[in-house]
């Protein structure tokens, strides 16, 4: 561990222990360690003591640990904790990745499937577009800072490091605004825009989107669209020649893609992408399925910003026009229907009305049910003239065939009709009227022990019944 600032065992701020070195560049080294307090394993960067004798050269790591921290996305190192170490060493804690950057891929595999490049490109895009919208330019994109992590399900995902020369576009403090007027070189030249190698202070956002052409082109064909033996070659070759046509090293290339990079390199920036997610836009056909919710994501985080330099947001409606829905994008679903529906009157999607008539069919299957069941039923017997007497629970079966046949009930017959009260004959034969089988009671057993009451005879009648009038006639 000769080239960092701390030894393998020492423990720094009293909660992290250095383990090994991870990696070493011009201005600083990263070292893993373990977080004694949350058992874990970080990354800790800490500037070289040699890179301190330069005054803006804390002031930049600084300015870095300040950008990793505004940007919250998934596809950004997340910055821990911030410090100072004994003799002025700052350092930086950050996430623990595992796995290697795209630099990394393409010399393992040389070139790389579109499809593969361009979502490692969309995912860093994610990551772009929430640091543009916070005013941030990285201003040193390049296949080195693009790192390819694993997720718990082992899936791969783009990290996008190393925002130290990061320029903020919102403005900041003296120092801050010094940083953008230094005349060194800042960057990779590689992969820096023409504005950039002219002048480092006078860059927007579309210098990120340069960088990103250079980087696909690479991918996708295995050579940078640009190269020279030295920086100044380099920067000949890039004023003055034209890249190679994709499709003539790589066959398979489809034009489409050829013309979205081609626009990302275009030496006057305003004839490039106007924001990195109308970029991504341009990208999605030639990416994997699941590369459409990067795509997504950005739009969303430029929804405000997205606009072109005339002011006007890119791809937006001509006024007094309804909005057209995208037919690679499907419509979400809500509790009434689909959000990409036609539009109503007021320009608020049409409600489906198919909900309410089954709600209303099922009513009136209801209501017709319950009319047909209640059509269908037997009328119930009328109550008789002595519906309110109690009745006398039925003689059980063995008494049956020793009590007398019951004399049938006198009908009523009105005064004016009959004279006088006629008795019956106590030897007629009794009919009696018959009775529903529907409403006939169901005979139920006597209770043990039981017997009938007998009943005293009726005076002048030698009859033992009783009538259904209380024993009158």
């Amino acid at each position: 561990m000769a080239d960092s600032p701390v030894t393998e065992g020492q423990i720094l701020a009293g909660k992290y222990r250095v383990e090994k070195v991870l990696g070493s560049g011009g201005m600083g080294v990263v070292v893993a360690a373990w977080h004694l307090e949350l058992e874990q394993r970080v990354a800790v960067k800490f500037l070289h003591p040699m890179a301190l004798e330069h005054a803006d050269t804390a002031e930049r790591f600084r300015r870095e640990a300040r950008s990793a921290a505004k940007i919250r996305s998934e596809h950004v190192a997340r910055v821990i904790d911030v410090g100072i170490m004994e003799g002025g060493v700052p350092y930086m804690v950050m996430e623990y990745l595992e796995g290697h950057d795209v630099s990394d891929e393409m010399q393992k595999h040389g070139m790389l499937p579109i499809a593969d490049a361009i979502d490692f490109v969309l995912q860093a895009i994610e990551a772009l577009a929430e640091a543009h919208a916070a005013g941030i330019v990285h201003r040193d994109l390049k296949p080195a800072n693009l790192f390819i992590a694993h997720r718990a399900d082992g899936t791969r995902i783009v990290k996008v490091l190393d925002f130290g020369i990061s320029k903020s576009l919102l403005g900041g403090s003296v120092a801050e605004l010094s940083l953008t007027r230094t005349s060194t070189l800042i960057g990779s030249p590689l992969y820096m825009s023409p504005e950039q190698m002219r002048s480092a202070k006078d860059v927007d956002t579309r210098t990120d989107i340069w960088s990103l052409g250079v980087i696909m082109y690479e991918m996708i064909t295995g050579q940078p669209p640009y190269s020279g033996d030295s920086i100044p070659a380099l920067c000949a070759s890039l004023l003055g020649d034209t890249p190679v046509s994709m499709q003539a090293i790589r066959a398979e290339v489809p034009p489409e893609l050829e013309d979205a990079v081609m626009r990302c390199l275009a030496k006057d920036r305003s004839e490039r992408f106007s924001t990195v997610s109308e970029l991504a836009r341009a990208l999605a056909p030639f990416g994997s399925l699941s590369s459409q919710l990067h795509v997504d994501r950005a739009s969303r985080v430029l929804g405000a910003t997205d606009v072109s330099l005339s002011g006007t947001p890119v791809n937006a409606p001509l006024r007094g026009s309804r909005p057209t829905p995208n037919p690679q994008i499907p419509g979400t679903i809500d509790s009434w229907g689909r959000t990409d529906a036609p539009m109503g009157t007021q320009g608020e999607p049409e409600r489906s009305r198919a909900p309410l008539l089954v709600g209303l069919g099922l009513t009136i299957a209801a209501l017709l049910a319950v009319v047909l069941f209640l059509g269908i039923r037997e009328p119930s017997a009328p109550p008789s003239a002595s519906a309110s007497v109690a009745a006398p629970p039925p003689p059980p079966l063995s008494t049956l065939a020793t009590l007398p046949p019951a004399p049938a009930p006198a009908p009523v017959q009105e005064p004016q009709v009959l004279p006088s009260a006629v008795a019956p004959d106590p030897g007629a034969p009794v009919v009696r009227p018959q009775e529903p089988l529907s409403a006939k009671p169901k005979p139920t057993a006597p209770a043990p022990g039981f017997r009938p009451k007998p009943v005293s005879p009726v005076k002048g009648t030698g009859s033992s019944d009783l009538s259904d009038f209380g024993g009158r006639r």
